[in-house]
């Protein structure tokens, strides 16, 4: 899959490079490899309150000291998705660099659960993102499930703001969710859905 990434480039027709593409595979023995290495952390400077179905940009924000937040890699949680027929684990690359993984799972509920996905620093708004959102649609619509879901947190308001460019709706809340591991915490649990049934 293709996808132009908009960025331009001196001495090309138009001044615009041809744009890398973002290839897509299963997870192989290279994956487990780069992944570790890879800095898919983010910076988090805006929090915002959140509401069932009402969009981010629509919500109150609130700028907050900027830090770093990682999520980190589970490379056994990832492995139990290689060659599971109920799972997918998809790697994205541009070039030979890994730039970004899905990982997919039927959930008890009937949905699609997304319950990763990252793209490393390096390979941001270049469409990476998009492509393995749309692996992750492809591998739930040849599944007959009704839909995708996912977890974020308010704090995440670009993965809030690119999941709702591709249809998912705010349909949960959950305050407490990570009081357990800090109790000072202002993270708000975020769950996103996919409709994918028929019109």
């Amino acid at each position: 899959m293709k996808r132009e990434d908009g960025y331009s480039v001196a001495g090309f027709p138009n001044g615009h490079a041809p744009p890398m593409p973002v290839t897509l595979s299963p997870a192989d023995d290279r994956f487990f490899t780069d992944a570790p290495l890879a800095d898919f952390s983010f910076v988090v400077d805006t929090e915002f309150e959140p509401a069932i179905a009402r969009p981010v940009d629509m919500s109150p924000r609130r700028t907050v000291p900027a830090w770093r937040k990682a999520y980190g890699f589970d490379a056994e949680a990832c492995r139990g998705h290689v060659d599971a027929p109920d799972r997918m684990l998809c790697v994205a690359r541009r070039g030979d660099a890994l730039a970004g993984y899905v990982a997919v799972a039927a959930h008890w509920n009937g949905f699609a659960l997304v319950e990763d996905i990252a793209v490393a620093v390096a390979h941001r708004r270049r469409g990476v993102a998009s492509t393995l959102l749309h692996a992750a649609e492809d591998w739930a619509r040849g599944r007959g499930l009704p839909g995708l879901m996912l977890e974020t947190q308010n704090n995440n308001v670009a993965a809030c703001r690119l999941y709702e460019r591709h249809g998912f709706v705010l349909r949960g809340v959950d305050a407490w969710l990570y009081r357990g591991l800090d109790a000072n915490t202002r993270e708000i649990a975020l769950f996103y859905y996919l409709d994918l049934s028929p019109p």
